[in-house]
């Protein structure tokens, strides 16, 4: 809970909304990423992971305001909006520079999730 809570934000919003059990349920899907670059302080390396993906219905019932997610930690999420799930998928086949570039892979199981 602390993790998705720093992810959106850390405002303390997702605190008390959402139990283990509704985190445990939302599970979607788990792809594998690998990354190379070069830093000067480190030199050249590869990241390798699993990124598990997670879709939580809103608990509420006022509507989802993108200032309910406020960023206030940048070196988590330096930014959010809230967007319709078929143009999500559209920008991340575009490559669109807002967004975090993600995997064929990636794209195809969120796509499946939305039904697109």
């Amino acid at each position: 809970m602390r993790e998705m809570d720093e992810e959106l934000g850390g405002n303390g919003n997702m605190k008390g909304r959402y139990s283990l059990e509704d985190l445990r349920n939302s599970r979607m899907f788990t792809v594998t990423s690998a990354i190379e670059g070069e830093t000067e302080k480190h030199g050249k390396y590869i990241c390798r992971e699993y990124q598990d993906v997670f879709m939580l219905k809103w608990k509420e019932d006022s509507p989802m305001e993108s200032h309910d997610f406020a960023p206030m930690v940048k070196e988590e999420v330096s930014g959010f909006e809230i967007i319709d799930g078929k143009e999500l998928i559209f920008k991340l086949r575009q490559r669109d520079e807002e967004l975090v570039p993600r995997s064929e892979q990636y794209i195809d199981a969120l796509a499946k999730v939305f039904g697109c």
